[in-house]
């Protein structure tokens, strides 16, 4: 049996090991954490860059010709290896995404392009006095912008319907004297509702179109909303995986940084 004594030094000696252990795990983490700051802000200045070339694209004198050039390139790219698969129905901003960081995963290439469409679309580039890197930190980091760009940027539904639409292939040409009139509002300049008859074969067709502004709002608007719709279920799938992969980096940077105290002891 032991001495209170000798059970005080022994409580003693496990709580003097215990800050020992935890002193030299506060400078592991430092030497971590400060490694973590340096790979972000690294990272930063790449989505910056990557986003003044976006610019550059979006209000070129003459962004249609601008785009068909860059997309044409890039399909050119594409049969060489050097560039990541994409279609007319891909964004720009995923596209500037995939080939400046090449095979990302499909979260957190959409966290990084969604990240620069809000940039874009709060006007940023025309911000004298707060630069990409700023606004990123500014707002708490990459994730906080992902999460909290509906609540920043007003949802247009339209809007974004006729974005997302704009480069997207027709799927099949409609000769003008197809488009009937309903009269009950001026025409949109650009879209018109299209009827769609399903054949018995499983193929669709258009057989005419209603040319009335109030109709095609109400469909651009369902079109806009379910995109939104689709970026809510990819934000939160990537919440989550953003949540496990930082758990994943914080333990693989304490190991290196451990690594690196071990060598210079």
């Amino acid at each position: 049996m032991t001495t209170t004594t000798e059970n005080s030094v022994l409580n003693n000696d496990v709580a003097i090991k215990a800050i020992s252990d935890l002193t030299k795990l506060q400078k592991r983490f430092k030497s971590a954490d400060a490694l973590l700051t340096r790979a972000n802000n690294a990272v930063y200045d790449v989505l910056s860059n990557a986003f003044a070339v976006l610019v550059e694209l979006k209000t070129a004198e003459e962004p249609k010709p601008v785009r068909e050039l860059f997309d044409y390139k890039l399909s050119e790219m594409t049969r060489s290896s050097k560039a990541k698969h994409a279609t007319q129905a891909t964004s720009l901003e995923l596209k500037v995404i995939r080939f400046v960081c090449g095979n990302l995963n499909n979260k957190r290439e959409s966290t990084y392009a969604r990240v620069l469409r809000i940039a874009f679309a709060e006007d940023l580039h025309t911000n004298t006095d707060l630069s990409f890197v700023d606004w990123i930190i500014g707002a708490g980091g990459i994730d906080a912008v992902r999460r909290s760009g509906n609540g920043q940027v007003p949802v247009d539904y339209i809007a974004r319907a006729r974005a997302e639409l704009k480069f997207t292939d027709q799927l099949a040409p409609v000769a003008s004297a197809h488009i009937a009139s309903m009269g009950a509002a001026e025409p949109d300049a650009e879209y018109c509702v299209a009827v769609v008859r399903k054949n018995a074969d499983g193929t669709f067709g258009i057989v005419t179109t209603v040319d009335n502004a109030a109709l095609t709002k109400q469909a651009l608007a369902r079109v806009g909303k379910a995109l939104d719709v689709q970026d809510s279920k990819e934000r939160a799938d990537e919440l989550e995986r953003k949540q496990k992969e930082d758990a994943a980096n914080a333990t693989k940077l304490i190991s290196e940084s451990a690594n690196i105290d071990l060598e210079a002891a």
